[in-house]
C-alpha cells in the first residue's frame, strides 16, 4: 500500500512507491522501472535514451534543476501539452514565482531533489480545466558526476 507524503490544495496527492504494482499506467511503471535499473549507480541525463523510449516520449517531461528553488522546462512531450493545455518548455519558475501553482511544484522539486527518490503522484486534472479527468505521473532524480540532481525526468499519462 502506498503512502501519502504530501498533498497539495488542487487534489494532488504525492505518494512514496512501495512496489512496480503501485502504478496505474504502465507508462509510469517503465519509466520507473528504467530509473530502478540502475540499483548500482545512479542515473544521469545522458542515460536516458529517448530512441529507446519512444513509447512514452509523447507523455515526457524534463525539467533542468538550475539552483535551490529554480527550475527550467526543457520538455515537453504532445501528451503532456494537451493534460494541462499548454507548452511548458523553455519556461523558468522557481519558489519565487509569479503562481502558487508555481511555487508549490518549486517547493516539492527542492524536496524531490533532497529526497532523491522518485515520486508517484495521483490527482484531478481540474486546475486545467478537465474536472472529470484524473492523472498519474512519475517525478524521476537524474544526478550530475558530483550525485546532486541536475534533472528531473518525469511522465503524465491521463487516466
Amino acid at each position: 500500500m502506498n503512502h501519502t507524503c504530501v498533498e497539495n490544495f488542487e487534489d494532488v496527492s504525492r505518494v512514496y512507491i512501495q512496489s512496480c504494482d503501485d502504478f496505474l499506467s504502465i507508462q509510469a511503471r517503465q519509466l520507473y522501472e528504467w530509473w530502478q535499473s540502475f540499483t548500482s549507480k545512479l542515473p544521469h541525463r545522458d542515460d536516458f535514451c529517448i530512441e529507446e523510449n519512444w513509447h512514452i516520449a509523447p507523455n515526457l517531461f524534463l525539467i533542468e534543476c538550475l539552483d535551490n528553488g529554480k527550475y527550467l522546462y526543457r520538455l515537453n512531450g504532445e501528451e503532456v501539452r494537451n493534460l494541462v493545455g499548454k507548452n511548458q518548455a523553455g519556461s523558468h519558475f522557481s519558489i519565487e514565482g509569479e503562481t502558487p501553482e508555481l511555487i508549490s511544484l518549486a517547493k516539492y522539486l527542492d524536496g524531490l531533489c533532497h529526497l532523491k527518490k522518485p515520486i508517484r503522484c495521483e490527482g484531478s486534472l481540474a486546475a486545467f480545466g478537465k474536472n472529470h479527468k484524473r492523472f498519474e505521473s512519475l517525478d524521476c532524480p537524474l544526478f550530475d558526476e558530483h550525485g546532486n540532481v541536475s534533472f528531473i525526468i518525469g511522465i503524465i499519462v491521463g487516466l
